[in-house]
């Protein structure tokens, strides 16, 4: 029987997923991103004009440019770092990073991460560099924690579900690899209705992922939503969207049911949970 909802034919991806196997050495993850970057640049055009259309804006528009940077641009650098990333991997047990880390007067342990070597960062970023400052107990020891094992197992255990929202329309995508190749975890990328526009392309673009059965992209709404983050074959969740989406998902839809569980540390649903906008909450 076909599906008839948008709700039940999420639920037959999740199972179809389940029922394939889940298997992806290094060697093979590298091969996946490059014909990844390979289907990603005959789309890529098309992805800037679908999101221009989809945003509303004038076509031909200036802002094609800016879709571009912010759609196809910063997926194939993120395909291009996770090859470098996981070949560094292969050879040598752990990532590779452009600088020593160094120790600070405050105890914190600074990891430079930009410009990295290999992707032109050196001109793309001219006299820009960055840095992540670790806590005091960190070590250069563990530096990547458990990142390197993760990555080298051949197995993706689980599945989580990316629930995909918001204007960028990289994010969702680069959100998804992370989870596929370093996390060990097959996903489920949830389009917004906001952004569903982009499935067909993203779909192609991510073919090889698709057929290997690490990916597969849905579209619907907040009952969609709601659905796969419950179904038991779901391991975990990663919110691309707002505070106001996480805290809604995680502790209640009402602001008194949020409050209750909160005070009772008692949370709606009990998965592993990462929120991309979390980050950004003051």
């Amino acid at each position: 029987m076909l599906p008839t909802s948008s709700v039940e034919a999420a639920q037959v991806t999740v199972n179809t997923m389940v029922a394939g196997t889940g298997h992806a050495s290094v060697a093979e993850r590298i091969e996946l991103c490059q014909r990844c970057v390979d289907s990603l640049v005959a789309v890529a055009n098309e992805w800037a004009d679908v999101s221009v259309l989809g945003k509303g804006l004038p076509s031909p528009s200036a802002v094609h440019a800016e879709e571009v940077l912010g759609g196809p641009l910063v997926v194939a650098r993120q395909l291009q770092l996770t090859i470098q990333t996981l070949k560094s991997i292969d050879q040598t047990g752990q990532p590779s990073l452009p600088g020593r880390p160094v120790r600070l007067a405050s105890g914190q342990l600074s990891v430079p991460v930009l410009p990295t070597s290999g992707l032109f960062d050196s001109l793309a970023f001219f006299g820009i560099s960055g840095s992540v400052r670790l806590s005091a107990e960190a070590s250069e020891s563990n530096l990547h924690g458990p990142l390197p094992d993760s990555a080298a197992n051949d197995t993706l255990q689980g599945i989580t579900a990316v629930l995909g929202a918001g204007n960028v329309s990289s994010i969702p995508v680069t959100d998804s690899l992370h989870s596929i190749m370093f996390a060990g975890s097959r996903v489920l990328l949830k389009m917004n209705p906001v952004n569903q526009y982009l499935a067909p392309v993203l779909e192609r673009a991510l073919a090889p992922l698709i057929e290997a059965n690490l990916l597969q992209i849905v579209k619907g709404g907040a009952d969609v939503g709601e659905a796969l983050v419950h179904h038991p074959a779901v391991d975990a969740v990663h919110i691309t969207g707002s505070t106001a989406t996480h805290d809604a998902i995680v502790w209640g839809r009402s602001a008194e049911e949020r409050t209750r569980r909160k005070q009772a540390n008692d949370p709606r649903l009990k998965k592993i949970i990462t929120n991309w906008g979390m980050c950004l909450r003051g």
